[in-house]
C-alpha cells in the first residue's frame, strides 16, 4: 500500500529535508503531501488531494493495479471533493480573493471522470456570479446530499432567487442541469436531511426592522407543510443536527442548549408534536461540533466524536464499540476514527491523529483481515521535535476555572523558566483543540522549535465550556484578556516561563488579543504578532453593513457592543486597541491580507497610520506585511512559507535558540 504513496510523491516531486537541530520553516508550513483521502462506492478506487504543480489536486488511485494519476490539475487550490457515483468527482476550489466561508464553501463546482475527461465546471464561482455585470444577488450553490439512490443527480441549495433564502434543487452531475425540487419556505437559511436525501427541517432566519427571529422548521413530506419546532435564541444558539440514529426512524440527533446553558445529545421526534430526550451530556464541556459515527451499512449514527481535552468517540453501539477498541489498539497513543467506507461496509478509511504524530491515513480491509498505512500528511515532521500538547487547567483571578494548552521545549527541565508566547485562538467564539489536524496545528510547534513555551488558553468567550463561559464575555472583553493574562500568569507562577522573555502571537481575535495586550499589559509582554486582528471594533462593524452582513453586524452589535449605546461606548473604546497605540513599547510584527472579507485591510491601515502618527518607525518599531492575494488567511503554500521566513527573522533578537548558537 506505501506503493501508492510512493507514486504520489514522485507525482509531486516533493522537496525532502535534512534536519538539522534546526527545522527548517518549510517542515511546518508546507502543503501536506495528500489531504481527505475518500474511497469510491465500489470499493475500487481511493481519490485524495495531493500537490501537483504547487496547488492542490485530485489523484486517483487503483487499489487492484495500485497505479495512481492527478485528474484535475486546476492552477488553484481543489478544497473539496466527493464521489458522487463510481465514475465521476464532483469539487470546489478556492476561491483566492474570495476567502470568506460563504463563498470559499459555494464555490465553482467541476465534474471530472474516473479516467480524467469529461472535466469541466459544471457551475460558475459565486465570486464570477456576484461580479457580473447586472447581477442582483450575491448567489451562491451548495451540495447538500449526494443522493444515494440516483447517480445521475445531487441535492443543492441555490440563493440565485432570493440572495439569503436558498430554494431546493437536484443537479445533474454531468450537464449541471438544476430541476427544481422546492421554493423556500420562507425564511430557511439552511437545510437539513437524512440519509437518504429527504429533507427533514431547517434553520428560519428572518431579519426585520424591529428584530431578528430564528427557529427550526419541521418539514412534513406527508402533508407538504412546515412548521416551526423549537425556537432559537441567537444565531449561536443554533441545535446542530446530525442525523437518524440506528434504529430510530423519523428521529434525529440533535445538540442544542439546555435550561442551564449546557449543550447536550437529545433524540429528537416530530411525532405527535416536538419532543427530545437527552441521551449524553458532560460535566464540563459542550456535546458540540460533532462528527457523527455511522453504521458501515446503512449511513445510520452509531455513535459521535466531540472534543473533550481530547477528541473522544461515545457509542450507542456496542459492535462499534468493540471495532474502534480494535482499530486504537491496532494504532495506539492516538485518536482514531472510520473516516470513510465503501458501499459493501469492508474497506475502511481511517484517520489517525495526535499531538505528537503527522495526521496518517490507513486502509483497512475487513475480508482480507488487513490494514495498510496510506501514509503521513505531512511525512517532512519525521525526525523532529513534536511537542506534547498537554491539556491544563487554572483558576482565573476571579476564581473561575479557564482549560487551555501548553507546549514545552524540547529538554525541557522541570522548574525552569524559558521564554513563552501566549498564542490566542481567533473567534473569539471558538476554542483550541487538541492534535495536528492541518498545518495551523502546527504553528506552537513551530514556535517550539525556536525554543518557546507556548501557551493556549480557552479563555471566556470560547465555545465548548458552556453559556456562561461563552457568554460572559460579551461585551466585556476585558474578561477574556485578563484570563488570558492569568494564563501567563500562571506559567509564571508554576517555573514555566520567563517573566522578562513573554511574546503573544495571534490571528483574526487572537491578533485583537495581541494588540489589546500591548497596549494594556506593555510591562507583561516584550513583543506581539499581529495577524488580521480587528484594532477600531466601531469601524469594524460600520464594514459589515458595507458589505451587505447586517447579521454579522448586529451580532457584532449584540454580543460585543453597539456604538450608538452610551451603556457600551466605554467597553469599546477599551477593547479597541487604535484607542491606546502611544503605550505600545514593544517590536511589533504586522500581517494582513489585500482581500480579507472577514476584517477589513483598512483595520490594519488605520493601525499603521496611528504607529506613525505616534513616531513609531517602520522596520525598526514594527514589521508590516500586505498581502494582495490573500484573504482572511494564509492559503497559498509559497507565500505562507514566505511570511512564516519574516516570523522567523522577527523572533531572533528573543529566541533562546538563535541567541544560543
Amino acid at each position: 500500500m506505501n506503493k501508492m504513496l510512493l507514486t504520489l510523491i514522485t507525482l509531486n516531486s516533493l522537496t525532502s529535508f535534512l534536519h538539522a537541530s534546526l527545522p527548517p520553516v518549510e517542515a511546518f508550513f508546507q502543503n501536506p503531501t495528500f489531504r481527505s483521502y475518500r474511497i469510491s462506492p465500489d470499493g475500487t478506487h481511493i481519490a485524495g488531494l495531493i500537490p501537483y504543480n504547487d496547488f492542490m489536486n485530485v489523484a486517483v488511485i487503483n487499489l487492484e493495479s495500485k497505479n495512481a494519476r492527478v485528474i484535475t490539475g486546476q492552477d488553484i487550490d481543489v478544497t473539496n471533493f466527493y464521489w458522487v457515483n463510481n465514475n465521476r468527482i464532483l469539487y470546489t476550489v478556492d476561491q483566492g480573493e474570495a476567502t470568506n466561508y460563504s463563498q470559499r464553501v459555494a464555490g465553482s463546482i467541476f465534474g471530472v471522470d474516473l479516467d480524467g475527461k469529461n472535466h469541466k465546471p459544471i457551475l460558475d464561482s459565486v465570486y464570477e456570479r456576484v461580479n457580473t455585470p447586472g447581477a442582483k444577488h450575491r448567489g451562491w450553490i451548495s451540495v447538500i446530499n449526494i443522493l444515494p439512490n440516483d447517480e445521475d443527480h445531487v441535492l443543492v441549495a441555490n440563493s440565485s432567487r432570493r440572495s439569503d433564502y436558498p430554494d431546493l434543487f437536484r443537479m445533474n452531475v454531468n450537464s449541471g442541469v438544476l430541476k427544481k425540487v422546492s421554493n423556500n419556505p420562507g425564511y430557511v437559511t439552511s437545510y437539513f436531511v437524512d440519509s437518504d436525501g429527504n429533507v427533514i427541517g431547517g434553520l428560519s432566519w428572518e431579519n426585520t426592522e424591529d428584530a431578528t427571529t430564528a427557529s427550526v422548521m419541521y418539514y412534513n413530506r406527508d402533508t407538504d407543510e412546515w412548521a416551526v419546532a423549537m425556537d432559537v435564541e441567537s444565531i449561536y444558539e443554533v441545535p446542530e443536527f446530525l442525523g437518524s440514529m440506528e434504529g430510530d426512524g423519523e428521529q434525529i440527533l440533535v445538540s442544542k442548549k439546555s435550561e442551564d446553558g449546557k449543550k447536550r445529545l437529545y433524540r429528537m421526534s416530530f411525532d405527535n408534536g416536538y419532543v427530545s430526550e437527552m441521551i449524553l451530556e458532560d460535566e464540563v464541556y459542550d456535546i458540540t461540533d460533532i462528527t457523527p459515527l455511522y453504521h458501515l451499512k446503512n449511513d445510520n449514527i452509531v455513535g459521535v466524536r466531540f472534543d473533550k481535552e481530547k477528541p473522544v468517540n461515545h457509542f450507542f453501539n456496542s459492535t462499534y464499540q468493540t471495532l474502534y477498541r480494535m482499530l486504537d489498539e491496532a494504532i495506539p497513543n492516538r485518536s482514531n476514527y472510520v473516516f470513510d467506507y465503501d458501499d459493501s461496509g469492508t474497506k475502511l478509511l481511517i484517520l489517525s491523529i495526535s499531538d505528537k504524530h503527522s495526521p496518517e491515513y490507513f486502509f483497512l480491509d475487513i475480508r482480507e483481515g488487513t490494514m495498510d498505512s496510506l501514509g503521513k500528511m505531512f511525512p517532512n515532521l519525521d525526525g523532529i521535535y513534536l511537542p506534547e500538547q498537554k491539556p491544563i487547567k487554572f483558576s482565573a483571578s476571579d476564581g473561575h476555572e479557564v482549560h487551555g494548552y501548553l507546549f514545552l521545549p524540547e529538554d525541557y527541565k522541570k522548574g525552569e523558566a524559558v521564554p513563552l508566547i501566549v498564542n490566542p485562538h481567533g473567534g473569539p467564539w471558538a476554542r483550541d483543540t487538541w492534535g495536528i489536524r492541518w498545518w495551523l496545528n502546527l504553528e506552537p510547534s513551530f514556535l517550539v522549535s525556536r525554543g518557546f513555551a507556548v501557551l493556549q488558553v480557552n479563555f471566556r468567550a470560547s465555545s465548548g465550556y458552556g453559556a456562561d463561559h461563552e457568554r460572559s464575555a460579551d461585551k466585556n472583553w476585558k474578561v477574556a484578556m485578563q484570563d488570558i493574562w492569568d494564563g501567563v500568569q500562571w506559567t509564571i507562577d508554576q517555573g514555566i516561563a520567563d517573566p522578562d522573555q513573554i511574546g503573544i502571537m495571534g490571528a483574526s481575535f487572537g491578533g485583537t488579543a495581541t494588540m489589546l495586550s500591548l497596549v494594556h499589559q506593555p510591562d507583561m509582554f516584550q513583543f506581539g504578532i499581529n495577524f488580521f486582528g480587528v484594532v477600531d471594533i466601531p469601524e469594524h462593524i460600520k464594514t459589515y453593513y458595507e458589505w451587505d452582513r447586517d447579521v454579522a453586524g448586529d451580532s457584532w452589535k449584540t454580543r460585543v457592543g453597539n456604538p450608538k449605546s452610551k451603556e457600551d461606548k466605554e467597553h469599546l473604546y477599551w477593547a479597541s486597541a487604535i484607542n491606546f497605540v502611544d503605550q505600545i513599547d514593544d517590536p511589533l510584527f504586522l500581517y494582513h491580507g489585500l482581500v480579507d472579507r472577514l476584517v477589513d485591510i483598512e483595520q490594519t491601515r488605520l493601525l499603521e497610520k496611528k504607529l506613525k502618527s505616534v513616531g513609531k518607525k517602520k522596520g525598526k518599531d514594527y514589521v508590516i506585511t500586505y498581502d494582495t492575494d490573500e484573504g482572511h488567511g494564509a492559503y497559498n503554500a509559497e507565500k505562507r512559507i514566505e511570511l512564516y521566513k519574516k516570523i522567523d527573522e522577527f523572533l531572533k533578537p528573543f529566541s533562546p535558540v538563535y541567541q544560543n548558537n
